[in-house]
């Protein structure tokens, strides 16, 4: 009796050190690949010498987690769970320009650990969350060859959420307002929403929520299939999103700004959205993956107005002093800063509906009498005026607007 309990406990023993062993083996596998045991060592092995914060060369920093996420001059180059759309891993594996390092090449162990860590969502160390990932649900972006009306029925909402996501004692100033190019719908910013209406019948279409604070603008996509909005709360928080026009789905959210975007849009061909606000930054994002690509500082004051041209190979944007630059949104290159007339006697260009394409961009002021100067994209001279009023009036002096015109007549008050 005594030698089978012994045998027992002997055999007890093995069964729980093998069972050690097997549970030891399979969290070694399941470790979590992350910055600060797995990625650090690698960077300062490879990277520091020229991206860290005593030299930081295309102002790309590695040595920490944070800087690492912000990325360089030219954007954040990780995408939290895609490792093949995100910059930094591609250059490092030497599959894009510029290689990294220049000289030599990283081991194929220390890649696949990078590319772990991103696929994994970025992890800071072995107790972080993975960080979510911004890339959109479906490509959103389209051919320019097809652009005007969309072949087919325009895009209309249909079984949107009714339910206001807010109630509130009292209404509030509507701050943005847009109509579908296409379809009878327009759209209105609220508290923490964005209402639907269809112009026809006058009834509501739908709700979304927005993210966080409050939409301050909303506009259309040029076919109509997509609705965008910016906004947030001031002091705090900024940033757009864009849903499709059909379902009500939310799309793509991009933006982490400290302040409220005051000036969106989403580009024609639907590659690119531009915020701007307070920092006084242009800043451009990639719909293909949700990053940043281009902070652009030129403008001196809050920048209050965007929009990209039809063919979408240039930005116009515009600030509270009237200043207005245009910019190439593949590259982040600035083309061209103007004045608008009479910034002088009146800083704050105001909003003037007008028509939109290039090559001639279309802005307005507001001295007395109110004019707006017709300019050529081809060399940004002054091509003509328009007299839009014979008295003084008065408009916020925080607003701008600038449009290029989408027609090739040009319209003209009598």
């Amino acid at each position: 009796m005594m030698v089978k309990h012994w045998k027992r406990i002997v055999l007890g023993g093995l069964g729980i050190a093998a069972l050690q062993a097997g549970l030891v083996t399979q969290a070694s596998a399941q470790e979590k690949i992350n910055y600060q045991e797995h990625i650090v060592p690698i960077f300062r092995n490879n990277c520091f010498k020229c991206h860290s914060q005593d030299a930081s060369k295309g102002d790309l920093d590695l040595s920490t987690f944070g800087a690492a996420l912000k990325g360089g001059s030219s954007g954040s180059g990780l995408s939290s769970g895609d490792p093949d759309g995100s910059k930094l891993y591609k250059v490092v594996a030497h599959m894009e320009e510029p290689k990294m390092p220049p000289n030599s090449k990283i081991t194929d162990k220390e890649l696949e650990l990078i590319k772990k860590w991103i696929a994994g969502g970025l992890l800071e160390n072995s107790g972080s969350k993975a960080i979510a990932s911004s890339a959109p649900k479906v490509d959103m972006a389209v051919d320019l060859s097809k652009l005007g009306k969309p072949d087919g029925p325009p895009a209309l909402p249909q079984d949107w959420l009714l339910e206001p996501s807010v109630r509130t004692g009292r209404t509030t100033a509507v701050l943005g307002m847009a109509s579908s190019p296409w379809a009878p719908v327009v759209a209105l910013t609220g508290q923490h929403q964005v209402l639907v209406y269809n112009t026809d019948t006058l009834e509501l279409s739908g709700i979304v929520k927005f993210p966080s604070g409050h939409p301050a603008q909303v506009r259309f996509s040029r076919n109509g299939k997509m609705l965008l909005a910016a906004g947030g709360e001031g002091a705090k928080i900024g940033l757009a999103t864009v849903w499709d026009v059909v379902t009500g789905e939310k799309i793509i959210t991009v933006g982490e700004e400290f302040d409220t975007v005051l000036a969106s849009d989403l580009s024609a061909d639907q590659k690119w959205i531009a915020l701007g606000g307070p920092s006084k930054l242009v800043k451009i994002y990639s719909t293909a993956d949700g990053q940043q690509k281009y902070s652009l500082k030129k403008h001196t004051d809050w920048v209050t107005a965007a929009e990209f041209s039809p063919n979408g190979k240039y930005l116009a944007t515009g600030d509270r002093v009237g200043g207005i630059l245009v910019w190439e949104p593949a590259t982040g290159t600035q083309l061209y800063s103007m004045r608008t007339a009479a910034t002088k006697r009146n800083p704050s260009p105001s909003p003037m509906t007008s028509p939109s394409a290039p090559p001639s961009l279309t802005t307005a002021s507001a001295p007395s009498p109110v004019t707006g100067p017709v300019t050529s994209t081809s060399g940004m001279l002054k091509m003509a005026n328009w007299w839009a009023n014979s008295a003084p009036i008065r408009l916020p002096s925080n607003n701008a607007s600038k449009r290029f015109r989408r027609r090739s007549r040009l319209l003209r008050s009598t």
